[in-house]
């Protein structure tokens, strides 16, 4: 990603926890926007910039990327892949349920953006899978972000749910397992 990424260029990082892309982006020239709804994590972000002699310029904002503008109820986790904006299904559980602002990437009013960063716990990829199958006319109940992959594997297997979008690396937890080396070797998972 970082060969994308150019003096000049603006970049979102959506979902930034602590700034890892953010001062990857910046320290390449780019002018980043990074969006980062976890106050601890936010917290972080800021002192990690502060921290960091990179030439482009970082604006921190504190918020959920949703598509409406306002408040909303945001599931704080100490483990951060599991933190997420609140849904009843996910309610339960050791998260603290804190308010947040969402905001629209579009009240931004970018003339242009160059490089989007996207790690918000899988939601992206739920939504497009929503879409895609509404748009070929197949009737969709969305509970994305029910918890944990196993959580979700657990309701999979019950029936509970149908689709499930993971990413490979879950597989070796599906499989009970992690240690064999397949799960590090892009190729090798898939057999």
């Amino acid at each position: 990603l970082e060969r994308h990424i150019a003096s000049g260029d603006v970049a979102l990082d959506v979902g930034a926890h602590i700034g890892e892309f953010t001062l990857l982006a910046a320290s390449r020239g780019a002018t980043v926007h990074a969006f980062e709804p976890d106050p601890a994590n936010a917290t972080l972000l800021r002192a990690n910039r502060a921290g960091a002699d990179v030439p482009g310029s970082v604006t921190v904002h504190e918020c959920a990327v949703t598509e409406s503008d306002g408040r909303m109820r945001f599931l704080a986790h100490h483990n951060p892949s599991l933190s997420a904006l609140w849904t009843e299904e996910r309610a339960a559980g050791d998260a603290v349920t804190i308010e947040v602002r969402g905001m629209r990437l579009d009240a931004l009013d970018l003339p242009r953006v160059d490089v989007i960063k996207i790690d918000t716990e899988g939601a992206l990829l739920g939504q497009l899978i929503v879409q895609v199958l509404e748009a070929g006319g197949v009737k969709t109940q969305n509970k994305l972000q029910l918890g944990n992959t196993t959580i979700v594997r657990n309701a999979l297997l019950a029936g509970q749910i149908d689709l499930y979008p993971e990413y490979t690396g879950s597989g070796a937890s599906f499989h009970a397992d992690e240690k064999n080396g397949a799960w590090k070797q892009l190729g090798a998972g898939y057999q």
